[in-house]
């Protein structure tokens, strides 16, 4: 099965240089990512 996206250059462009933003925030200490599927989000207020 061939993989079709539907996204064109110029937006895949921006999504790698916007990653790259987000990684070298991540890095430098002043953001932390927090990822996961919401399951705790019940426990915690908003």
């Amino acid at each position: 099965m061939n993989e079709k996206t539907t996204f064109t250059g110029d937006e895949l462009a921006a999504n790698d240089i916007a990653f790259k933003n987000l990684v070298e925030l991540i890095q430098s200490g002043d953001a932390i990512a927090m990822i996961g599927a919401g399951c705790s989000g019940g426990l915690f207020p908003a």
